[in-house]
């Protein structure tokens, strides 16, 4: 019994030296990569820092944390930030984040409430740690851009997986339900208040390749360089649109490739596309008209949108410049 007793004994003193070791290398991640933030221009501040969770779990508070990137255009400020991770598994983590916080981006600043707010990460076991994969949900979600402009939605849920065989690339989704704009926002895409006010559903289901590995090492501002689009989809009442197809993007920012739509109320979307300021009005009968033909005179349209040399063709007819990607 004694024998027992003392064997018990030693391997809970090398279990409790093993969690101590194991919060000391957390929390040194922590700060390493806090430090390295710093490095890159990065502004963080925080009130403390701690691991706590003995016997089981690694689980880190920061308090008041207060993050702006280097040129100041984002920023994010909240009362806490909690990462929670099993004492066997410290790559695997959950970030738990207050029904309640603060983000700047490019001078506006944005109030986001939620009902939940979660996220998990994995990271791959090696010496750069790079980013396995991520998950972040969020539930009845309001996000106030002043006290009179607000938007909300229902679910938000989005992931990353890395791909083995494409250390850049990453299998990504992103799927958001019940939107509902600012009332500014619908009364300028529906004039005539004929459309729901909540957007159903938002999807998106691809590959994302980015120029610079997701690890300890990334250096500025990540940039996209290639979309596959499996699937992507929006429904707003009985208007729909899905997309599929690649898409390159180029060193100036434009994009190369091509997209398969298919339409569902074709013309309501020229009429969107003309009351937000994205069609020029004087060619949005050339528009009707060539959707007109195309569709044979039905709502429903399957077309190709290319982007080459800076330009764009629906079809085979010019419409104008490429969006500018980054």
């Amino acid at each position: 019994m004694r024998t027992l007793t003392f064997i018990v004994f030693i391997l809970a003193a090398i279990y409790s030296g093993y969690w101590f070791v194991g919060a000391n290398a957390v929390e040194k991640a922590a700060n390493d990569g806090i430090a390295q933030l710093r490095i890159n221009d990065w502004t963080v501040d925080y009130a403390s820092l701690e691991t706590k969770g003995f016997p089981s779990r690694f689980d880190t508070t920061m308090q008041d944390p207060d993050i702006s990137s280097p040129d100041g255009r984002v920023a994010w400020r909240a009362a806490f930030l909690e990462t929670y991770a099993l004492s066997y598994q410290p790559n695997q983590f959950i970030v738990a984040l207050p029904t309640e916080q603060r983000l700047v981006i490019d001078g506006q600043e944005l109030s986001i409430k939620s009902q939940t707010m979660r996220a998990s990460a994995a990271i791959k076991p090696e010496t750069e740690l790079g980013l396995d994969e991520a998950t972040i949900e969020i539930e009845e979600a309001v996000i106030a851009f002043t006290p009179d402009l607000t938007a909300s939605f229902a679910r938000l849920l989005a992931a990353l997986r890395s791909k083995a065989e494409s250390p850049l690339a990453y299998d990504s989704y992103l799927a958001v339900t019940e939107i509902l704009m600012p009332q500014r926002i619908q009364r300028a895409i529906d004039p005539s208040g004929q459309r729901p006010a909540t957007l159903d559903q938002v999807v998106f289901d691809g590959v994302v390749t980015f120029d610079q590995p997701l690890d300890r090492d990334v250096v500025g501002r990540v940039l996209v360089d290639a979309i596959d689009v499996k699937r992507a989809n929006f429904t707003w009442g009985d208007m729909s649109a899905s997309v599929k197809g690649v898409v390159l993007i180029g060193a100036d920012g434009y994009p190369t490739g091509t997209l398969a739509l298919d339409l569902v109320d074709w013309d309501g979307m020229i009429s969107i596309a003309t009351n937000l300021g994205l069609l020029d009005p004087e060619i949005t009968p050339t528009i009707r008209n060539l959707a007109q033909a195309l569709s044979a005179g039905q709502q429903e349209l399957s077309l190709s949108v290319t982007f080459a040399d800076g330009r764009t063709r629906i079809g085979p007819f010019p419409v104008g410049p490429a969006p500018r990607l980054r």
